[in-house]
């Protein structure tokens, strides 16, 4: 009997045996299968950005752009194995897995030294990627891909950073105990990749001339970075010895400080009537329609007047804490087709203007007017009172009092217009801001100042959306602790959690053995 029962035993373990095996096999085949399916997923869907900075996430700009390809794009990766930089990487992973029509390739330049020299005539750089479509190509250098947020001075490049340092030191600031300003690493890879995309698909590159030979202030490097990732081909135009290209999609009169000849005034109103555009740049300190006749009357054919004086704004909360009424910023006006504030993502942004003078509508046949910008009802505009001043050049003791009296200055108190657009019927736009701010990278505090004026080249293109990025942070706050608190964590963790657990588990061993 006894016998008996062993074989049964035996037949009810093998028999749990072959089940148990057939169940792990199953299982295994099943992990297996998942794997492979899981692997063969897009990695946005099978990884997450856990970065504090969302380091790796894709925005909805880049999104736009890349759900309208309709060809393909090549990105090589020019880096050596095992240099990859893990941002770059990743990101570019991003980039292959938004779409079937972009690919990606990593290429050593050690193992294949001639490549890069198939797509770009220029030297390319380990850790550069290049973007390549039948139309045209493109590299995206390491140094493209990361800024840097230095306090008090703004951002700067890698090569502006590291010349800063050396002066410096070598200048002998540290001897006096100053301190290098705090900086942080901003990672800029999302907007140089979008930028190179569309560059490499976009048919014909828009042009944007600015107008010379006026005194005209040149872009600085700051804003020439904002036209050249939207994809601007900026080139310098001499009214007097060249024609308006017919490509222009738009020319820039930034800041004159001589006047135009009646020559150069027709063909820019021509230009304008023909379906051109204009983008004027002033302030109340360069322009004034006694210095400045014929671009006075060039504005005043499209129904634009300035308001001359310096503009102040007396709403407090419109100036800049600390800041005299000359720096406010400006409220938006009409969203509208016909103005530039149409193409802005938002208008939640902080405009600051500085120096501007006013601009009023007059009566023009065809023309629509639309404020851009405007103070509050508060504000004021100050004007010299030149008439006072001529008469008070001849007083006597007796006058005295009263010729004083007239040379205050003279004040037009209410809401002032310091930025419109005027469309001509049938034709293109002159687009006129009155603060020297719109287009200088030093009143661009917070960057809203370079989406209004890359909103306005957008405008006059008609792209639909910017590619202007703002960089990711690259520092991460780390989370520190006094000694005590480490000290009693670290027993809890390496003492107490193992002892109670140890515990636990000898508690269940001697319940079971008196069971």
């Amino acid at each position: 009997m006894n016998g008996q029962n062993t074989k049964t035993n035996d037949r009810r373990q093998l028999k749990s045996g072959s089940y148990i095996l057939v169940v792990t096999v199953v299982l295994l085949a099943v992990i297996i299968t998942l794997n492979v399916l899981v692997a063969a997923l897009p990695t946005q869907n099978t990884e997450l950005d856990i970065s504090e900075k969302q380091l790796y996430t894709i925005g909805d700009t880049t999104k736009g752009v890349v759900d309208k390809l309709t060809e393909k794009v090549e990105m090589f990766y020019i880096v050596e194995e095992g240099n990859e930089d893990k941002n770059v990487a990743q990101m570019l992973s991003s980039y292959a897995s938004l779409s079937s029509n972009i690919t990606l390739k990593n290429v050593d330049p050690a193992v294949d030294p001639k490549f890069a020299s198939e797509y770009i005539a220029e030297e390319v750089k380990s850790g550069s990627v290049i973007f390549h479509s039948e139309k045209r190509s493109t590299v995206v250098s390491s140094s493209d891909m990361y800024r840097y947020s230095v306090e008090g001075y703004g951002e700067m490049s890698y090569d502006e950073l590291n010349e800063m340092y050396m002066e410096f030191y070598y200048g002998g600031y540290s001897q006096y105990g100053y301190q290098f300003p705090d900086y942080t690493q901003l990672f800029y890879g999302e907007q140089a990749f979008t930028s190179a995309i569309d560059y490499v698909t976009t048919d014909e590159l828009p042009k944007l001339c600015a107008v010379a030979g006026h005194g005209e202030t040149e872009l600085d490097d700051t804003y020439k970075d904002y036209v050249s990732t939207e994809n601007y081909a900026l080139e310098e135009l001499s009214l007097l010895t060249s024609d308006i290209p017919d490509d222009a999609e738009a020319l820039l009169l930034n800041k004159p400080t001589s006047d135009l000849t009646e020559e150069e005034a027709d063909k820019l109103a021509s230009y304008v009537k023909g379906g051109g555009d204009l983008i004027v740049v002033t302030a109340c300190d360069i322009y004034t329609e006694a210095e400045l006749p014929n671009l006075a009357a060039l504005l005043a054919e499209f129904g634009m007047k300035a308001e001359e004086g310096l503009v102040l704004e007396y709403d407090s909360s419109h100036v800049p804490s600390q800041m005299p009424q000359y720096f406010f910023y400006p409220q938006f006006g009409e969203n509208t087709e016909d103005s530039p504030v149409s193409k802005l993502d938002s208008t939640n942004l902080g405009i600051l203007f500085a120096y501007a003078h006013g601009i009023v509508s007059t009566d023009a046949e065809n023309v629509t007017f639309t404020d851009i910008l405007h103070t509050s009802d508060d504000a004021k505009i100050q004007k010299a009172n030149e008439d006072a001043q001529t008469d008070s050049v001849e007083t006597t003791d007796e006058t005295t009092d009263e010729a004083t009296e007239q040379t205050e200055p003279v004040t037009v108190d209410g809401k002032a217009t310091v930025a419109a657009s005027a469309k001509y019927d049938g034709g293109g736009r002159v687009i006129w801001y009155a603060s020297e701010a719109i287009s200088d990278a030093t009143y661009d505090v917070v960057r809203g100042n370079s989406a209004l004026f890359v909103a306005t080249l957008n405008f006059t293109s008609g792209k639909t959306e910017s590619i202007s990025i703002i960089g990711k942070d690259m520092n991460v706050e780390t989370f520190t602790t006094d000694e005590t608190t480490r000290t009693l964590w670290t027993i809890v963790l390496c003492v107490v959690v193992p002892v109670a657990i140890l515990g636990a588990g000898l508690g269940v061993w001697v319940y079971r053995r008196r069971r």
